[in-house]
């Protein structure tokens, strides 16, 4: 009866220690294992852990498409200092809603409307003639700003990156 029961006691020692041994490879293996970083998009949407990278990839995507480099987070500031009183992004105000501006319009012709609105009605303009047709009764006509071609283009590549808020 004694020689069963250290046989017993002899076989769930050798079990826990195979147990506690498999649980160590387990674990070191696993430290020693590469991580796998997630995805900077996942679903359709950016990753909550790696925003930054998203909006680089973001930032480096509309680079290629407007073709100029920008600095978003600077064109956030002139945007709210020199655009933001009459426009917001994703829908209209004082102004038109500008979201897909740089689809619209080319980055000379948003230069030159944004520098002297004035002018380009002056000389009739196709697209500024049909813009003020609808905002100019509403709003008057825009006010020269004075920005200059970098600091447009800042503006420009921030509203090309900006994404509605969630909620």
């Amino acid at each position: 009866m004694i020689i069963r029961k250290v046989k017993i006691l002899v076989y769930s020692l050798v079990v826990c220690a195979l147990l506690i041994s498999s649980l160590g490879f387990v674990f070191t293996y696993r430290s020693f294992r590469p991580k796998a970083q997630e995805p900077a998009f996942f679903c359709g949407t950016v990753s909550p852990s790696r925003p930054d990278t998203a909006n680089t990839l973001f930032q480096q995507q509309a680079e290629q498409t407007l073709g100029y480099a920008f600095d978003p987070s600077q064109g956030e500031q002139l945007f709210k200092a020199n655009c933001n009183s009459c426009h917001i992004l994703g829908r209209d105000m004082v102004g038109p809603d500008l979201i897909g501006v740089n689809q619209r319009v080319t980055f000379n012709w948003a230069l030159a409307f944004v520098q002297n609105p004035k002018a380009l009605k002056e000389v009739g303009d196709p697209y500024t003639m049909e813009l003020l047709s609808v905002w100019e009764e509403k709003s008057g006509l825009q006010p020269p700003q004075p920005v200059t071609k970098e600091e447009l283009e800042n503006i420009l590549g921030y509203i090309e990156l900006w994404t509605p808020p969630f909620y």
